[in-house]
Parts: structure tokens; sequence; C-alpha cells
């Protein structure tokens, strides 16, 4: 049941550098292996085996076919034609990257959805073929389903690569494809995680029984870490590693390259009570298992690979399985006491990292007349931040937008193009860093020089829904789609919108987007509830293609809020927004005569809490010039308890 991930196929001699073959050339190469399966449309998504959102290297496919390195995409190629699906947030970066001879852009949520295209678009008995480990459950389903209900029927069929069959995009990567990742896998401690593996591990035995369970498959590589509080770092800014766990109500397997292990991670895991298996072993152990009559498997359809299913299924005829979210899911989102302490106090630090490099640019481009590159700027900021203390990396690569690059939500700048950041225009910069006690992500925007009247007004409305969502109020069983809708109201009264969701989760030196929550217009955000323990992003924006990008985003822990309720007593629970990100929102950007008294006073009070709480962070030098920059970005910066706060964090440090 094993099978090769980096086999190449024989009689398809390719160039000795893949590398410099063109998207072209690799879709034809693509085609030339479809042929001699019997393909008629060959499926590449985003994913790895584990349904990662970001990938290793060695499994960045869809991006090593199509050109387009964004996260999020799925390609579609049949004997003829190619195809990308992407969203809102990345359709101005595939537009740019996508080779318009090559393949079509599909911009999901306004065209046609790959599910639907499939029966409308190809032959009826066309030979869709996928490969199995690097495709969720859920995908294949629904794919299957809306095949099935197409009308006119049709007899597509959707089905993975024979398990004797290598990947067909990795046979024509061949030797040039990256190693597999093999970071260093080490204890995350109880001083960080707040709660034991064992804790855990019972917490979910607990939930297993509740649906009557007997093995539960974790795929999910940042809920395998969250599981053993283990971390790694084999996918870029995301501290975990490849592996899979399988819980008995008796037993704990985890699938992992144990070579890998600092030298306290064995005698770790014995002592919790976890065996350790090859990874690569896990399909074959499947097959080997003696089922029984009484097994029931419960596997989270959006995170467990259908080679898996695959493969429980033809062992094992009319296997029970509960196929639900992991109970592993809510139990990581559900931030515990110390968790919330450190992600408290990681926003502190690297607040006043932030500060640092705002107060530096400014410095830089105004008073020196220097013009740093996009590139640059971002070296500058990870250097500021890497002194804090309990730093391990960034939590995803900057992104460092001038002008009209800042439009592109997910821009990347590259150092033989990077734009050099001036006086003319708005900066946008957004960022974040991995700490052993917690994980940040902060955007914010700048102009150097002086904002139009209309980058004003733009930015003043992204700032009211920034507020507005900072300031909600909402009783228990709201979701994130009816949130969303306050974040974008000041931006709708004047016509305007933006196309990615204002808020995702965050991990706990975990991954920087976390599920199952989110604040979103799309409709997952309306599954999952918030809760109180939730981090949430919130980052409303605005973006003019060719022009400019806006952004301000900040953490929230989401938290019980204490309402008055009706004369009875009996009210429901309400929740509410605590900021945990601390940087100054810039004055020269915000068109004062928009905001309300209670708008004003909120930008007040969010400013006096950061000089109350990132002056003690900074050197004397640094805390005269970061007084100054915060106070200057403060609307009515004049006000004397402001003011006083400054004075007295620098009276104190000399």
């Amino acid at each position: 049941m094993k099978r090769s991930r980096d086999s190449n196929a024989p009689g398809h001699p390719l160039p000795s550098d893949v590398a410099a073959m063109s998207v072209a050339a690799r879709v034809e190469a693509l085609r030339d292996l479809m042929r001699e399966h019997s393909i008629t449309a060959y499926i590449v998504p985003s994913d790895d085996a584990h349904m990662s959102e970001y990938v290793a290297a060695c499994d960045r496919r869809r991006a090593f076919i199509s050109g387009f390195n964004g996260s999020a995409g799925t390609a579609l190629i049949t004997l003829e034609n190619a195809y990308l699906w992407t969203d809102g947030r990345y359709t101005v970066q595939a537009t740019a990257q996508l080779d318009p001879n090559v393949y079509q852009l599909m911009r999901m949520y306004e065209q046609t959805p790959i599910e639907q295209w499939i029966p409308e678009n190809l032959p009826v008995d066309a030979n869709v073929v996928l490969d199995g480990l690097t495709v969720s459950v859920a995908t294949v389903k629904r794919l299957q389903s809306s095949i099935a209900n197409a009308s006119p029927p049709s007899r597509i069929v959707v089905k993975p690569l024979p398990q004797d069959v290598p990947n067909l995009i990795d046979q024509i990567w061949a030797s040039a494809k990256p190693s597999k990742p093999a970071s260093t896998i080490f204890v995350h401690p109880v001083k960080y995680a707040g709660v034991s593996a064992e804790q855990k591990i019972r917490l979910v035995r607990d939930r297993m029984r509740d649906k009557a369970c007997t093995i539960l498959m974790v795929c999910a590589l940042d809920e395998v870490a969250w599981l053993l509080n283990l971390r790694g770092a084999d996918v870029d800014y995301n501290p975990v590693f490849w592996a899979y766990v399988i819980v008995t109500l008796q037993d704990v397997t985890l699938y992992v390259n144990s070579t890998r292990f600092q030298k306290d991670v064995q005698q770790y895991l014995k002592e919790a009570h976890v065996k350790v298996a090859p990874y690569d072993s896990l399909l074959s152990d499947l097959a080997a298992r003696q089922w029984t009559d009484d097994d029931c498997v419960w596997l989270d359809p959006s995170t467990c690979n259908y080679a898996i299913l695959n493969c429980i299924e033809h062992c094992q005829t009319n296997i029970q399985t509960v196929r639900k979210r992991s109970p592993i899911s809510l139990s990581k989102a559900r931030k515990n006491d110390v968790e919330l302490d450190g992600m408290r106090k990681s926003h502190v630090r690297d607040g006043a990292a932030l500060v640092k490099f705002l107060t530096w640019l400014e410095h830089q481009v105004v008073h020196l007349h220097n013009t740093p590159t996009e590139c640059e700027a971002a070296d500058q900021l990870e250097k500021l931040r890497s002194v804090q203390d309990n730093f391990v990396s960034l939590s995803f690569q900057t992104i460092s937008g001038y002008g009209a690059n800042g439009a592109v939500v997910h821009y990347q700048p590259e150092r033989n193009s990077a734009a050099k950041i001036t006086t003319e225009s708005v900066y946008l910069v957004d960022s974040g860093a991995q700490y052993l006690d917690g994980t940040t992500d902060v955007t914010r925007t700048v102009h150097l020089g002086e904002p139009t009247a209309w980058q004003k007004e733009c930015f003043t409305r992204v700032l009211q829904g920034h507020i507005a969502i900072d300031s909600a109020l909402f009783p228990e069983g709201t979701t994130g789609l009816q949130v969303d809708a306050f974040a974008r109201r000041a931006l709708w009264n004047a016509g305007l919108d933006y196309s990615h969701g204002t808020g995702h989760g965050v991990g706990s030196f975990m991954n920087v987007h976390e599920g199952p929550h989110v604040i979103s217009f799309k409709a997952p955000a309306n599954v999952t509830p918030l809760e109180a323990g939730f981090i949430t992003s919130n980052e409303p924006g605005y973006y003019e293609e060719g022009q400019f990008g806006i952004r301000i985003e900040s953490l929230c822990i989401i938290k019980e809020a204490s309402v008055t309720g009706p004369p009875t007593g009996k009210s429901k629970r309400f929740f509410e927004m605590e900021h945990i990100t601390l940087c100054p929102i810039q004055r020269k950007m915000i068109d004062v005569s928009l905001l309300s008294a209670e708008e004003m006073k909120w930008v007040d009070e969010y400013h006096k809490e950061c000089c109350e709480k990132l002056a003690p962070f900074l050197k004397d030098d640094e805390v005269l010039r970061g007084r100054r920059m915060v106070l200057g970005l403060i609307p009515g910066c004049s006000r004397s308890d402001v003011i006083a706060i400054a004075e007295d964090a620098l009276c104190e440090r000399t």
C-alpha cells in the first residue's frame, strides 16, 4: 500500500534542467502522461497529504504546473485546455503569474465552481483523475456528488491514481523536485502549552466514546502537534512536522520519521504512552490491521486524504465511519489561560518591534531621504523581531507592498524587482512572528508623505470597520458570517468593499491561519459559532488595483462580556473582543470628520494603551523617537493624559 512520491516515469525524456521548462512545456509533458493512462482531465490541488494551507516546497505541485504560487487554488488540465480556480485574495496575483496562452483564470465565488464545471463542460464519459494522497475526502465526495446529480445525467468518473502510479506532477518534476523536509522535532513544554499531552489524549478519548468510535485518524499537522505538544519546522513559518496519529481507546501511535527527534523526544513519548512508527508505513499498517465489525473510525473529511479512506474501505467491507470535524479542532481553538497569557505577552514584545520598525522607516524615508526597497524594509522588520525574547521565526512571509503592490492582497516582493518606498504613495506591511509563547499577525498601512483626500477617506472607512469589529458585542451562537457585515458597513456606505474575509483564527505557537472559526461573507463562516477563548484576526481592507492597498489588522481574544440583560436575569451569554495587538494607527491617514465621537474615543484609548504597554520595552533613544511617532499618530495628540503616560515611561527609563 506504500506509494513512492519521488518516482520518475520511464520512456518520457525530459530536459536535464526541469526547472527551466516553461509552464507550457510542463503542461504538455503532463498531457503525454495523461494520454498514457487514458485520463481526460487531471486535477492538481494546492494541498499536501495533510490538507495543509501552506505546504513544504516538495508539495507545491500546483505552483510547479501552473506558475501561480499563491497558497490557494486548484488547477484542472485537460488534453486541450487548462484552468485555475482561486479566490479574490489572489486574482490580481494569478492574473500576473498565469500564462494566458496556457491557463484560463476561474474566479471562485464569481464563476462556475470546479465541481459544477466538470459535468457541464467535459465529455459525458470523461475519466477525471487526481492523486488520492493530495485531496481530501470531502473534496472527492463533493466532486462525485455534483456529477451524480448533474442534469442531464453524466457518466463522468472521478477517481484516484492507481496505487502503483506515482503522482503525475512528480514524474515531470523528477530530480528537480525539492527534498522532503527534515526539521528537528522538539517538545513544546507545558509552561507554554498549558495542558499536558496525556490530558489532551484523555479529552480526545472522551469525545470518541461520545461518538461510539474506536479509532480516530489525526491527519492535520497542527492537530498532531497540538495533541502531543510537539513542534517542528517542516513547513515554512509553521511550527509543524510531517506526521499522522492514530488514537484508539487503548493506544496512541505517531507515524513520523523518528530520526529527526531532539534527544529528549523519544523518552517524552514513552512516558506519554505514545508508540512511534515510520511515516510511510501508515497505509500498509491500515491494510494489515485486524479489523472487526465493532470498529468505528472517526475521520475529519476536510483534513483526511482520500487515500486513507480508500485504503480502509478496501480492507474492511462496510466499515463504520464517523465523518465529522475532528474533536481536536475546537479544543485547539479554545485557548487555555496559559496560552492566552502567552499570546498577550508575545504581542507586547511584537508591538515594540513594529513601533521600532515604523520609526526606522519614517526616519530613513522622511529625514534621511533614503528609499529602502520593500525587501529591505521586510528584512529590517525581521531583524527587529528576531531579538525579542522567545522569537522562533516569522509566522508567514512578510507582505511588504508599496503603492500599487499593496493592492495585491498577498503580495510577495522579489529582490530583483522590489519597489522603492518613498513619500509618494501608501505603504502596507502585513507581518507576524512565531514566539514560544504565541503567534502574531498584524497589518498597518502608512503614508510617509501626504495622502490624498481619497486615500484618507478609504483608510478611515477601513478603520471604522476595524473599530466596529473590535467594539462588537454579540450573543452566544453568533457566527463569523453575521459579524462580518459589521466591518463592511462604512465601506458599503461609500459603495466600496473588499473581496477577502475579515478574520481568521490564529494558533498559539502554531499556524497563523487556524480553524474552525472564520469571520467572512462566505458560507463556511456560518458553520462555527464564535466562542470565548478563540483568537481571531480583525482585518478589513480596501484595494484599488494599480493604485494602492489599505488594510488594518489586529488580533483579538473573544471573551465573555458583562451585560445587564433583562430584568428577569435570564440572559444569553454575550461575547466581546479584547484586542491584543499593540501598534499605532497613523494619524495623517485618518479623516477625522468621518469619525463619530465614539470612534474618536476608541482611537484615543487604543493609543493610550499602546503608550502604556509599549514604552517600557523601548530603549531610551527609541522611546524618544517612538513617543514622537506614537503621539503623532493620535488624532488630537495634544491630550495631556497621553503625553503624561509617555513622559512617565521615559522618566522611568532614565
